[in-house]
């Protein structure tokens, strides 16, 4: 890179034109590389437009290494640069700016600069100095090159990074502890600038806690890699020894590292002697992995159910957590005088350990122990040895200095400044979501947890059980609820505060979640330092490593988790873990599942292999709730559950327990399926369910609400999610009516909706017109059938079924033989037509392993229904099975011949099938909103023999109906191509002209594979440009600073409306600009005439709901009511058939014909 002269760079700065503010970035590049001696690789400009990130970053070392070993480069300097004169220069513009732009400001940053073309103001972002005199101001017109060189001098090069500051650290310089404050003080107005510094803090010191997991996780990982062979070693040790003399429940003493079998006779007795004692003098050379090879790992695994593959990874995250958690709570105790004027984790406890370090080589895993010694003698149950601590044994260097990262970087907090809404959700910062996922864990947003305890009736005096706490969201609500918010205020007292947590307990199979929820949970008593001085900390009831759900013996009955296992808490709460049976970490033995099993008081009991949330549901309200009172006052349980629990055939049996004449009563019902990528960040689709713990009444009333994006509340970046459930509409139903007729709990009713069912539930169902057949079977093998009832059936030879199934199986081969069968797919089939090609021709039936119904040829019917297994809604096909064969990604009906001319598959694109479906009849729900149409649910759809007295009529309906539907979807795959004939240029192109140009995305993008349904598409000026909203919820949106492209992109999308588009896609989708590119645009789409088209379409669709709901037994206001209701309501808006000329990718479960071709 040529150099310039000072003056020459600092010409081009002050010569900026209004509106080139990206021709400043290589100017200030070359001042930071030529004059305060960066290098080149570490200065960084945006060139890409995208937003997201600083218009230039200069990066310094951390001193520490990323996951693949290389050094490790912080944000050390963040750049914003505007082209406007005296923007900077002004203060009180100054501190505007910079709140916007704090966001680019990284947790290790220490330097924000902000240039505008007669300026620089550099302004410190750490340390304790917050007055405006610590911002450096640069007037470029008045400064030469040494006097710019004399102020920018705390930023060169030779100074830059985390090193000289952790060296100050270990010589005990106090000047940078505990001097970042996250809230104001007590009594104090803050002013702008020191607002904004704490809002700064805050972000920082979550991202610090996310961060140092990180590179703690790095480092253990690493520890655990270079023992390995050793821990392979002492297990091979141990099962070699185990495989003579066998094993005993108490195989191995981990304290005397006495190794024990199950020895016979006296000679083996004194072989198993002598062996076992010279193995322990093997262990005792390396006492710790010998622990951590047969106790620690071994112990884990069993607890969590981790396979061998992921084994050490999820213990190197556990941990990492732990020993963060644990950090942070000696942080506390150290800022609130706990340990006096000792500190033992930052200065001088780290000071004087320099010299140990030194002369002994001691890994900073000691200066913990010690440390976690020290902390014991306050609250001994946060520091009780667990088989995550084998650390303190282990001389890793890697280990020990991620230990001292992580005490450096806490050291700098004010932990008495952190208090209240700080802390809620401070687990979440622990685990990135694929860690979450891996763990099972799913973080609970506080505001939820909050309206579940409210709908509980949750008072001081309730006691309080969450049987699997994880990191303690709901306990910490309940106790805010309790006491907290009146000791916020000034309205409690330390008595009231003890009293409300000797009401909570919890439980967590997780020891580092349990150690959490216990730590999380002092954290709010710590103001009452001298009552905690005089009395001694609370015992908080959180115990670790114990199944709820397992029964207890005479051994477990002594253990802490025996004294809450107890049927005496007013509100059992929480979000319960979702594994299904096959996968839980610790299989129930029999008499936990016989307890499940067994039933109670005349009423059965489920199934021991459910899913564990529906377990947790039964154990909580048969084992934990109060009983019912004299005055009918019982307890009662809140917990988040997924929405399988009300439509899955698994769970049949459980809630039959809540129909009226059964052992519960459901008090309300909140459905978040339409938010669920709000709630968890997971493909998790949850609903909130409250049961009490007595008969349900014929008089009794249930609360129903359903979520939408009304009710997501996002305050700012730092901010979690918030969600007001209570500003959504509620809906009284009795309880007998929240029940399907085949025993399905119903989550979106209104009494309105009510009123519609009960006339299509009076009608029959799809499974009457099923063609009904009989077999007789030879043993399990099936040797004769015949569509006429056998005469003489006395002895039950012939088994009656019907014609409703689904497609046929392969398992292994995929035979072929002329003339054979034309093999489609469920993803091939939209309303009335197939799209595509078969996925197999020529088929031979003869040797295909499974082939459903078309195993009876002989009797099959002139015409089937075949309909796609996965999708919003039933999208039906009428089909000629002598012909045509359909995997079993699709559901196959076969008519009764008196029913074989009525069309089917026009009937499901009327908008009362489309509506009784989602409200009536989803089973096997899936995220996107759709689900699987199984025989079971198909089955249920509502059937009137007057529409074959009208098949004639709703047939004449099929062409102007298919035409009008093709018109309208394939005039928009028609206007697509037109308006790509007019070669527009994407939104990246547009960004790469013009390097003023930014975009930024919502929250919802930061996964790169999100997929956004585009909706109604609309423009908001900000701030900061203009916000193009995608839908409704509120994180679709895309940001840009230039109203043009803005506007091209509400264009462009408004044609995508039900598309579902990546960041990626958007990005590359052309957009009109100008005058004559909107002009040539909008020509082409009033050419088009697609609202026309789409009037069309409706009407044709209208004509047909009217034949439909007459049949059925609807009013024409009934039938008005359902096309009203699929307009509005959010989440009918999204259930639509795939109609004709829809053109759709493929959504099933296989991408091939084998079994094990599945989408990943």
């Amino acid at each position: 890179m040529s150099k310039l002269s000072f003056d020459e760079i600092t010409g081009k700065l002050r010569s900026t034109p209004k509106g080139k503010e990206a021709s400043m970035y290589g100017p200030i590049r070359d001042l930071f590389i030529h004059f305060l001696g960066y290098p080149v690789s570490d200065v960084d400009i945006d060139t890409s437009g995208e937003g997201g990130r600083p218009d230039v970053t200069v990066r310094a070392s951390s001193g520490m290494q990323d996951t693949k070993g290389r050094p490790h480069k912080i944000d050390w300097i963040v750049v914003e640069a505007k082209d406007e004169h005296n923007c900077f220069i002004d203060t009180t513009s100054r501190e505007i700016i910079f709140e916007k732009k704090a966001k680019y400001i990284g947790s290790n940053t220490a330097w924000f600069v902000m240039v505008e073309p007669n300026a620089w103001i550099m302004r410190p972002v750490a340390g304790s100095k917050l007055t405006p005199d610590a911002d450096i101001e640069i007037l470029l017109d008045q400064c030469g090159e040494q006097e710019f060189k004399r102020k920018t001098e705390p930023l060169c090069f030779d100074k830059a990074g985390v090193s000289p500051l952790m060296k100050k650290f270990r010589e005990g310089d106090s000047g940078t502890i505990a001097v970042e404050k996250l809230m104001a003080m007590e009594g104090q107005a803050p002013s702008k600038r020191q607002e904004n510094r704490i809002r700064l803090n805050r972000k920082r010191f979550f991202q610090q806690i996310r961060e140092t997991t990180i590179f703690l996780q790095t480092a253990i990982t690493v520890a655990l890699s270079r023992i390995n062979p050793e821990i392979d070693k002492y297990k091979a040790a141990g099962e070699e020894f185990w495989a003579v003399y066998g094993r005993n429940s108490n195989d191995f003493d981990h304290h005397s590292l006495t190794i024990q079998g199950r020895p016979q006779g006296r000679e083996q007795s004194q072989r198993h002697d002598r062996e076992s004692a010279r193995l322990r003098r093997v262990f005792a050379k390396s006492p710790h992995i010998a622990r951590l090879a047969l106790r620690g790992l071994p112990d884990f695994q069993a607890r969590t159910g981790i396979d061998d593959e992921k084994l050490s990874e999820l213990f190197a995250i556990e941990t990492a957590n732990l020993i963060l958690a644990r950090v942070l709570l000696l942080r506390f105790l150290e800022d609130h005088g706990f340990f006096g004027d000792m500190r033992y984790i930052c200065n001088g406890g780290v000071a004087a350990f320099q010299n140990m370090r030194r002369y002994f080589k001691a890994s900073y895993a000691k200066l913990l122990e010690q440390a976690y010694h020290e902390g014991s003698r306050l609250y001994a149950s946060a520091f009780d040895e667990t088989e995550l601590d084998w650390i303190f044994g282990i001389g890793d260097e890697t280990l020990s200095n991620a230990i001292e990262w992580a005490l450096f970087q806490f050291a700098k907090y004010d932990f008495t400044t952190i208090k209240g809404d700080i802390l809620n959700g401070i687990y979440d910062r622990f685990m990135d979501r694929a860690q979450r996922k891996k763990m099972g864990e799913f973080y609970t947003p506080p505001s939820i947890a909050r309206y579940i305890i409210r709908r509980l009736g949750v008072t001081r005096e309730s006691r309080i059980l969450d049987p699997a706490c994880g990191s303690g969201t709901f306990l910490i609500e309940s106790y805010r609820e309790m006491a907290g918010n009146d000791v916020d205020r000034g309205a409690a007292e330390y008595s009231d505060a003890i009293a409300a947590l000797e009401r909570v307990a919890g439980n967590d199979l997780n020891t580092f979640s349990a150690v959490l929820s216990q730590i999380q949970l002092l954290w709010h008593i710590l103001g009452f330092k001298n009552e905690i001085e005089s009395h001694g900390f609370p015992d908080i009831l959180v115990t670790a490593k114990v199944n709820s759900l397992v029964e207890q013996d005479q051994w477990t009955s002594m253990d802490r988790f025996a004294e809450l296992d107890q049927p005496e808490y007013d509100a059992v709460i929480g979000n319960p873990p979702y594994v299904r049976a096959e996968r839980s970490a610790q299989a129930l033995d029999k008499r936990s599942q016989y307890e499940f099993e067994r039933g109670r008081n005349g009423f059965p009991g489920i199934s021991s292999k459910l899913n564990s949330y529906a377990l947790f549901l039964y154990r909580a309200l048969d084992r934990w709730c109060k009983p019912a009172d004299p005055d009918g006052h019982a307890g009662k349980v809140g917990f988040v559950l997924p929405v399988s629990l009300f439509d899955s055939n698994d769970t049949a049996p459980l809630r039959k327990l809540f129909a009226i004449g059964g052992r519960w009563a459901i008090r309300e019902i909140v459905d978040l399926e339409v938010i669920y990528r709000q709630v968890f960040d997971a493909d998790v689709l949850p609903a909130i369910l409250i049961v009490e713990n007595r008969p349900p009444h014929q008089e009794d009333m249930v609360s129903i609400r359903f979520a939408d994006h009304s009710c997501v509340i996002s305050k700012d970046n730092l901010a979690l999610r918030e969600f007001d459930l209570d500003s959504l509409e509620e809906f009284k139903i009795a309880h007998k009516d929240m029940f399907s007729p085949d025993g399905r709990i119903l989550t979106r009713l209104t009494s309105r909706r009510l009123s519609i069912l009960h006339k299509l539930w009076a009608n029959g169902t799809f499974s009457d017109i099923a063609k009904p057949y009989w077999v007789r079977k030879d043993g399990s093998k099936i040797v004769e059938w015949t569509d006429k009832e056998p005469e003489d059936n006395g002895n039950q030879q012939w088994e009656p079924r019907k014609m409703l199934a689904r497609g046929i199986t392969f398992r292994r081969t995929k035979a072929q033989c002329k003339g054979g069968m034309a093999v489609y797919k469920g993803e091939n089939i939209i309303a009335t037509t197939l799209q595509g090609d078969p996925s197999l021709d020529n088929a031979d039936m003869n040797k295909i392993d499974d082939i459903s119904l078309w195993k009876y040829s002989n009797i099959l019917p002139k015409k089937g229904l075949a309909v796609a297994r996965v999708a919003h809604c039933p999208n039906g096909l009428m089909f000629d099975p002598a012909k045509l064969v359909f995997t079993d990604t699709a559901t196959i009906l076969m008519p009764h011949d008196d029913h074989a001319d009525v069309p089917l598959d026009l009937i499901l694109m009327s908008n009362v099938y489309v509506w009784f479906y989602a409200i009536a009849a989803r089973m096997g729900i899936l995220r996107t909103f759709r689900s699987d149409i199984y025989p079971t649910n198909l089955a249920l759809l509502p059937w009137n023999d007057k529409m074959s007295a009208r098949s004639g009529e709703i047939e004449s309906m099929r062409t102007n109906l298919v035409t009008a539907c093709t018109r309208r979807l394939a005039g928009k795959e028609v206007l697509r191509e037109s308006l790509k004939g007019l070669n527009l240029k994407t939104v990246k192109q547009r960004l790469g002209e013009d390097l003023d140009a930014r975009i930024s995305w919502g929250d919802n993008f930061s996964d790169p594979k999100y997929e956004a349904v585009i909706g109604e598409v609309s423009v908001a000026q900000t701030e900061e440009g203009w916000q193009v909203n995608l839908a409704c919820d509120l994180f679709d949106f895309v940001a840009c600073n230039r109203q043009d492209i803005a506007g091209g992109l509400v264009a462009a999308l408004r044609q995508e409306e039900g598309s579902e588009l990546t960041k990626s896609a958007i990005l590359n989708t052309p957009v009109p600009v100008t005058e004559s590119e909107l002009n040539e645009w909008n020509k082409i789409v009033d050419e088009h005439k697609k609202v026309d088209l789409e009037a069309e379409m409706q009407d044709a669709i209208h004509r047909l709901d009217k034949v439909v709901g007459n049949c059925l037994g609807l009013t024409e206001e009934d039938v008005h009511e359902i096309q009203r209701d699929l307009k509005a309501d959010p989440f009918l808006k999204a259930i639509r058939p795939r109609y004709p000329g829809t053109v759709t990718r493929k959504q099933g479960f296989r991408t091939g014909l084998d079994s094990d071709k599945r989408y990943s």
